[in-house]
């Protein structure tokens, strides 16, 4: 079977293809599976592009929190942009979450010159771990400075992953046009 796909990064695809095999195994109508696979929409928050075409720069939103998540996403984006440079901005999804991917975490922005991490996106349960480990996994922390000198980037891709608020901060870059 042939399917035209919004998506190819390999963990949607193999969610996909569980799907089309669990469909195929309740309807039994193949004809049926393919004329309505093109109604697949996304979640929210998944792979959403934004493109500035001023400065031909390329912003992700997507709700990637876990370390397999993330790596999947940045695949795609890799596939999708190999001229571009990366730039990810990471917001960590809880603290405990954190300590247990820790050293997963750190290894899955290994292969990216440009990471920066924003504040953990928490609840009022996890306040005493706060202080209890370094919540930027090592990198660098996104702080008000690092995105004023993201604005300025050219012809890049900033891809913004985290279950918390992170993708608020693309209307900043699309709406923002003064170079600081």
């Amino acid at each position: 079977y042939f399917f035209d796909l919004p998506f190819s990064a390999k963990g949607y695809l193999y969610d996909f293809a569980a799907a089309f095999l669990l469909s195929l195994l309740i309807c039994k109508n193949v004809a049926y599976l393919k004329e309505n696979y093109k109604l697949i929409k996304m979640p929210k928050r998944r792979l959403n592009f934004y493109l500035d075409r001023v400065k031909n720069n390329v912003y992700l939103d997507d709700y990637a929190h876990h370390p397999t998540e993330i790596k999947n996403v940045l695949e795609e984006v890799k596939n999708r942009y190999p001229n571009k440079k990366l730039i990810v901005v990471f917001q960590p999804h809880t603290y405990t979450r954190s300590i247990a991917f820790f050293d997963a975490f750190k290894d899955v922005f290994k292969d990216y010159s440009e990471v920066y991490i924003a504040q953990t996106f928490s609840s009022v349960r996890e306040v005493s771990y706060v202080d209890s480990f370094d919540e930027t996994f090592g990198y660098k922390a996104y702080t008000f400075e690092v995105e004023k000198d993201l604005l300025k980037r050219k012809n890049v891709v900033i891809a913004f992953l985290g279950a918390g608020d992170i993708g608020n901060k693309i209307a900043f870059f699309i709406n923002n046009k003064k170079d600081y």
